[in-house]
């Protein structure tokens, strides 16, 4: 009697346990793109054309809402433009490569309450790429933006979170989920330097050493 009490409670623990990460999770290829990603489930397509300078770009969204409110997060979706090789390319200088994914973060930086938390290097199969963290002021919704450079295309990785759920596991299985196809790998490799947590800096005289909390997506 005690053994058929325990199982009855724990079939409905272990039933819940698992609906939290059952979800429609699927792959999808995009042959026209050389590139391939899991969504919740199937996205939304929108082509949009544009002129940069003198030329006529077209740029594809690729976009999940979800309406599951226990969905640690509420949107994922994924930009393809293709820019002119001679305007920028992944072997072009790396000042050149940096300064470019940084713009595509113009638009955030134009926005009032958003808060850049991070910024680094990343890389995928050879080629460069960067990493953002921000965060909304006013709801307190983290969202991350990866970017990546492969030839003269520029693939860009966007996650929103819900309120108060801040990095969770779904960030990351979207985005390891990415990856190229039918183009050969880059040469890019993250520098070592970039790892290395030394500076050096003149001041006029000994400089007061501060340590403070800040608020970030893994918390305080």
């Amino acid at each position: 009697m005690n053994k058929l009490k325990v199982l009855i409670i724990i079939i409905p623990i272990f039933l819940t346990f698992e609906s939290c990460f059952q979800n429609e999770w699927k792959e999808y290829n995009y042959d026209a793109h050389n590139f391939k990603i899991k969504f919740y489930h199937e996205p939304e397509v929108t082509e949009k054309v544009f002129l940069f300078h003198e030329d006529t770009l077209k740029s594809f969204l690729f976009e999940v809402s979800v309406a599951d409110s226990l969905h640690e997060n509420n949107y994922y979706s994924l930009t393809v433009t293709t820019y002119p090789s001679g305007y920028i390319h992944s072997d072009s200088a790396w000042t050149m490569v940096e300064d470019f994914m940084n713009s595509t973060q113009n638009e955030f930086f134009e926005l009032d309450g958003l808060t850049l938390i991070t910024s680094s290097l990343t890389e995928k199969k050879g080629y460069p790429g960067k990493i953002f963290k921000w965060k909304n002021n006013t709801s307190n919704m983290f969202f991350e933006c990866h970017i990546f450079l492969a030839g003269n295309t520029l693939y860009r990785l966007l996650v929103m979170a819900n309120e108060g759920q801040n990095h969770n596991i779904f960030i990351n299985k979207y985005v390891e989920s990415f990856d190229f196809y039918n183009i050969p790998d880059g040469n890019f490799s993250i520098p070592k330097t970039i790892h290395e947590r030394t500076f050096s800096i003149e001041f006029p005289q000994k400089p007061v050493e501060e340590f403070r909390t800040l608020d970030s997506e893994y918390g305080h």
